[in-house]
C-alpha cells in the first residue's frame, strides 16, 4: 500500500532555520518541524505522497542553491501516518505561548498561565491554525487594531476558527461568517469554537463565490498561489479593509499586486515576522468635493 506522507529532511546551522524553513513553505509543504540534532538543526518538511518524492529532492536542491543555504544529510522518505501519535507527540511539546499583544494560547491540558491576557484554548489538530505559524500571529496584530471598528467580518480559510475567536473576544457585537473548502476542518473548528464559549454567526464549507453580502473587514490567511484565483472574489466582499496573510516577504510585492493594480485597494499598513509578511489593504476613499450630483 502506499505510504501517507513524504519527509525531506535537511541539516543545516542553526542560524539558518529560517532560510531552510521559507525554502520548505514555498515548496508547498504541509508542516515544517525543527529538531535539534548532534551534527546540527534538523528540518523537516512534510509533503501528502500525491507529491512526488524525486521532484521534491530536486526542487530543494535548486531552491536552497538560489539562496545560498549551505547544508548537508539530505534525506527522503515515505511513512504512515497514525492520528493518534501525532496528537500525543504534539501534547507532549506543545505548550502556551503570547499571541499578538493582547492574547495567550495554551491547548486545553494545561491551565490559564497569564490572566493579564485574554484566553485562547486551541488544541493542536489536521486544520490549520493553531496561532504558532507565524502568519496567523500577524493576522492576530491586525485584528487587535481593526476588530473594535468593525460591524462585519468574513474569515477566508478559517481553519481551526482561531481568528474567528480571536476576533469575536475582541469585539462581541461583530457580526462573523467562517468559511473554509475543507470538510476535514469541521470537526477541529466546532472543538475550538466549544472550548472557548464561542461560534461565528455562519460556518460554511465552500467557495467565497457563494457569498453575496460585503464585510467591513475580510481576513484572508493562505497562500500566494489561493490568491492568484481568489483575488477577484475576495475583493468584491470587501466594503473596507482586507488582511492578507500567509505569504513571504518576497511575495509581498506580488501578493499586493493581485488587488492593488486595479485600483480596488490601497496598501494601508504591511507587517512582518521571521521571512512571513501581513497586508492591510483599504478601499480607496474616493474625494467627490466638488462633483456633480
Amino acid at each position: 500500500m502506499p505510504k501517507d506522507w513524504i519527509r525531506l529532511s535537511v541539516t543545516i546551522s542553526p542560524d539558518e532555520s529560517e532560510t531552510a524553513s521559507l525554502v520548505f513553505w514555498e515548496m508547498d509543504s504541509s508542516g515544517v518541524e525543527e529538531a535539534v540534532s548532534a551534527e546540527g538543526l534538523l528540518v523537516s518538511g512534510y509533503f501528502p505522497a500525491s507529491f512526488d518524492a524525486d521532484e521534491l529532492r530536486k526542487k530543494f536542491l535548486d531552491r536552497a542553491g538560489s539562496c545560498g543555504l549551505s547544508h548537508h544529510q539530505l534525506a527522503v522518505e515515505t511513512f504512515d501516518y497514525d492520528p493518534e501519535n501525532w496528537i500525543q507527540s504534539w501534547k507532549q511539546n506543545y505548550h502556551g505561548f503570547p499571541a499578538g499583544e493582547r492574547f495567550f494560547v495554551r491547548p486545553s491540558w494545561e491551565e490559564q498561565a497569564n490572566p493579564d491576557r485574554i484566553d485562547l484554548i486551541i488544541d493542536p489538530g489536521q486544520a490549520f491554525g493553531t496561532g504558532t505559524h507565524e502568519s496567523t500571529q500577524l493576522c492576530i496584530r491586525w485584528l487587535e487594531s481593526h476588530a473594535s471598528q468593525s460591524t462585519t467580518l468574513l474569515d477566508v480559510g478559517t481553519g481551526t476558527g482561531i481568528l474567528s475567536i480571536v476576533a469575536r473576544k475582541l469585539n462581541p457585537q461583530l457580526e462573523i461568517v467562517s468559511i473554509d473548502n475543507d470538510p476535514g476542518t469541521i470537526g477541529p473548528a466546532l472543538d475550538c469554537f466549544r472550548r472557548n464559549g464561542d461560534s461565528p454567526d455562519a460556518y460554511l464549507i465552500g467557495d467565497p463565490a457563494c457569498l453575496r453580502k460585503r464585510f467591513d473587514i475580510v481576513v484572508a490567511n493562505l497562500t500566494l498561489a489561493v490568491f492568484q484565483g481568489l483575488a477577484a472574489t475576495l475583493s468584491e466582499r470587501v466594503s473596507k479593509r482586507i488582511v492578507l496573510s500567509g505569504f513571504t516577504r518576497d511575495q509581498e510585492s506580488a501578493t499586493a499586486d493581485l488587488f492593488c493594480d486595479s485600483g480596488a485597494f490601497e496598501i494601508e499598513g504591511k507587517t512582518r515576522l521571521r521571512g512571513w509578511s501581513s497586508l492591510l489593504l483599504q478601499k480607496p476613499v474616493r474625494n467627490t468635493i466638488g462633483t456633480s450630483p
